[in-house]
């Protein structure tokens, strides 16, 4: 008889968890499934309990897309750790998409810095409207939370869990349980970003989301125009935020070809792409509204909101090797992966059709 996804889940996260050692003891980086009534305040556990129902049944009720590696259940629930993550895995039986604890509270901490910023109040145009700090705050959160979520799913539908399974059990996204690292992985980690913003872009403007969004935000009386670009401001800002947000990668002291992930100021590059490109296939307005200087402004305001959580560090190294020679280079052979990943996939999925 076939395990219980929850039963299932808490088994291969014990089962496969590394170890980091600690006061000179070694001690697991995952202890299992979190049983959300050891969590100390209710409203968290009527929180989690309400995002993990609805991720699960979205997840359940997905289009079916022929492009898909996509022929196991799957089931979202939440690792017990002490360490921020979200992670993509399988035991053969289900496709798991695995988010700490730490990982749900670093992201509200994320949007409550941000609805807090006067600046960010502006960008999305809420200072005459009264004080809705509280819902732009659950609002960002609903995007970032929706972009991690879909950005594991990419790792499973596109094949990636499965292409590395004998190399890392854990598609992690902030590495600390990935085995191998390299410019193939980093092309992964892009695209399943890029695949992400299109469906959370998808969803939040052109979805049922909307209206609810609208109301909360009270933009009813807005034009179709004007609440496209609320929208659309929300998903760059916490985009943008969850990757200020962390310690930038210093390329001064990093192989960047043994990286697991692009650096920060690569991944919001391509990132934006993909946003822009949706934007010209969907809402073509969109893309000529979201200019340079918009999106800088944005940037700017986000730094500031976030400060600190990176350790107050900047990208400005990153920026430059960029802009190199050798950095241009860098997102050449980055773009060709992808490129060569995506045609892999939909030649596979081809020839399963045609078998």
């Amino acid at each position: 008889m076939p395990l219980e996804p929850a039963e299932a889940f808490d088994i291969f996260v014990r089962d496969n968890t590394s170890f980091v050692t600690r006061n000179g003891q070694r001690v697991p980086v995952f202890r299992g499934r979190q049983d959300l009534a050891d969590l100390q305040r209710e409203h968290h556990r009527s929180l989690l309990a309400t995002l993990q129902k609805g991720f699960n049944e979205g997840l359940a009720l997905r289009k079916r897309v022929p492009e898909h590696v996509d022929n196991l259940p799957f089931y979202l629930d939440y690792i017990d750790s002490d360490f921020s993550d979200a992670v993509a895995f399988t035991d053969g039986s289900y496709a798991f998409i695995g988010i700490t604890v730490p990982f749900i509270y670093e992201l509200l901490e994320i949007c409550g810095r941000l609805s807090n910023s006067e600046s960010i109040r502006q960008i999305v145009g809420l200072t005459n409207v009264g004080d809705l700090t509280d819902w732009l705050s659950v609002i960002l959160f609903q995007h970032l939370l929706s972009f991690a979520v879909t950005h594991e799913f990419t790792h499973h539908v596109h094949g990636h869990v499965l292409k590395h399974q004998s190399q890392s059990t854990f598609f992690s996204e902030f590495a600390a349980n990935n085995q191998a690292s390299s410019m193939e992985r980093q092309a992964e980690e892009a695209d399943a970003d890029g695949y992400a913003a299109y469906h959370v872009l998808a969803n939040f403007i052109e979805g049922e989301t909307r209206k609810n969004i609208s109301a909360a935000l009270r933009l009813d009386n807005s034009s179709p125009e004007a609440i496209d670009q609320v929208l659309l401001s929300c998903f760059v800002i916490v985009a943008g935020a969850f990757l200020f947000s962390r310690r930038p990668t210093d390329l001064g002291k990093e192989d960047l070809f043994g990286l697991s992930h692009p650096p920060q100021a690569a991944r919001l590059d391509y990132l934006m792409r993909h946003i822009i490109l949706w934007c010209r296939e969907n809402r073509p307005a969109l893309a000529d509204w979201m200019t340079n200087e918009r999106f800088q402004q944005i940037m700017r305001a986000v730094a500031e909101a976030t400060w600190g959580m990176n350790g107050g560090l900047t990208w400005d190294d990153q920026t430059a090797f960029l802009r190199s020679e050798n950095g241009r280079k860098y997102f050449q052979d980055l773009s060709r992966l992808i490129d060569a990943q995506k045609a892999a996939l939909q030649n596979a999925t081809a020839s399963r059709g045609t078998s």
